[in-house]
This record gives structure tokens, sequence and C-alpha cells, in this order.
């Protein structure tokens, strides 16, 4: 199995996952400090870095920690042309969906006259096609697109482009691998519905630093928990030791009302 980084999600958290094991590797505190006027001209806060530049950091500091990566997958919004010439100077491959407003064109000649075309122009490319190669406008090397449709649960269908600089994977092998990234998903609900994640009383950035930290590191408690048993979520093994402390609980009031002593209590 690949092992994979994925990015996204709160604070641009970076996630690996190698071997059915899934570890937040990188997660930071965004400080909006710095004031700007919007343009209904209202006056709103934001970082002094910008995205896509705390995804560089974080990436940079993965590879200088020597991580090993067969891809590295994100969502839309990290899909920037700086991004993917960034992975691609390290020598690395991804993967990521493209808006269908996005510029490229279908060879280095027309790259070189500059003639762009929007990607919904040239998706029926595609119908006969697993894998487009491309160039995105501002890119430094070529890229294969792939496009697939399904079907929500409301029965509306929907089209995802992906596009990856690894030449050798088939459209088919380009979603299954992307598919992995919807962990980061899992990630934050469990951090919110298991953990506890917005249900901090702390009002201050250190404060806050503590708590983010103490979930992060509870949800890697609990994948290693995961793995020692036949529970496929953590929703599954929250319940199951919720029920045992309710049985528990329950055994204990009826020794009290029959007058027993609690287990385990020492005159």
């Amino acid at each position: 199995m690949s092992d994979v980084l994925s990015g996204g999600g709160i604070n641009g958290v970076l996630f690996y996952e190698s071997q059915d094991k899934y570890i937040p590797i990188f997660a930071e505190i965004i400080s909006k400090t710095e004031k700007f006027t919007d343009k209904d001209g209202k006056e709103k806060r934001r970082s002094k870095i910008s995205k896509n530049e705390l995804f560089q950091l974080n990436f940079n500091q993965v590879m200088k920690n020597h991580i090993k990566l067969d891809f590295t997958l994100f969502d839309i919004w990290f899909g920037s042309v700086d991004n993917l010439n960034f992975i691609q100077a390290h020598r690395q491959n991804y993967i990521c969906p493209l808006k269908s407003n996005r510029k490229l064109t279908l060879s280095i000649n027309e790259k070189k006259k500059g003639k762009w075309y929007k990607l919904e122009e040239i998706t029926d490319k595609l119908e006969t096609q697993q894998t487009l190669p491309i160039w995105l406008e501002g890119s430094t090397h070529m890229s294969y697109l792939t496009k697939q449709i399904f079907t929500n649960k409301d029965g509306a269908k929907v089209t995802m482009y992906l596009i990856t600089n690894d030449q050798n994977l088939t459209k088919d092998q380009v979603h299954t691998i992307y598919h992995r990234r919807w962990k980061v998903e899992e990630f934050h609900k469990s951090l919110k519905s298991n953990l506890g994640l917005e249900k901090s009383p702390t009002k201050n950035k250190t404060s806050q630093s503590n708590h983010i930290f103490c979930t992060i590191l509870s949800f890697f408690k609990l994948e290693i928990l995961l793995k020692n048993t036949t529970f496929t979520n953590h929703f599954q093994l929250k319940q199951s030791i919720l029920i045992k402390a309710l049985q528990a609980t329950h055994q204990e009031l009826q020794r009290l009302k029959l007058g027993q002593e609690p287990s385990g209590c020492e005159r």
C-alpha cells in the first residue's frame, strides 16, 4: 500500500497514512493579526502567512524529517500552481482536484504560444482517454488529467477532475488513491464528535493550542486502540466503552440498593 500525505481542513493539517495507520503530523494554530479592508469596505483580520505558504513550510519539514511518501493528496483549495511546482521540485508525486475554470493547454508547443483553454472547454477529450497529458498555466511540468462522474445521495451527478504528475497511474488508480484523502474528513469529524475539540473553554492562544494538541494526541491513541479491536471506527469504539461504563455503573447502583459495599471499597 502506498504511503500518502494528505492535506486540508482545519489549520491545514497534514496527515500521514501508511499500512492502514493514520497519523496527524502537523496542525497549525492560525493567528489573524493583520487588519485589511475587503471589497465591500468591511474591516477584517487575516493571518500574515497564507495557507499555501503554510503548506509549503510544513511540507519542507516533512522532507527534512525524511518521511518517505508515494503521493501527496490535498483538496482543491491547495491546488495552486505554486504548490504543484513546489512538490514537483522536491521530486514527489501529487494528486489533487481542479476547478473547471482552470487554464491549461494540451502540448508544449501550445504552451510556448500562450494558447490556453479552460478545463471545461476540453472535457470531451477525456471521453476516449483515461488520462490526458496537459500543461497548467504557470506550471513547470506536465500533468495528467482524469475525469470521474459519480452520484450523490440526493441523486445529483457530480463531475470531479483530478490531476497527477505520475504518468504511470491509470484513471482508476488515480481515483482510488485520492479517495484515501477522505480520512482527513473522518479525522476532523472524530475530533469534534468524540474528542471535544469544539468544547474548549479556553480564551488565549496558548491554552487553545494545548487543548487542540490534547485532542490530536487523543485521536492518535484512539487509532492505536482501534487497531487492537474488531471495530472499524472511533464511533463504535467510543460507544462500546460508554456501554461498558453504563453497565458497570448500573451494577454498582444495584449493590448499593441491596446494602452492599461498593466493589473495590476499602474501610
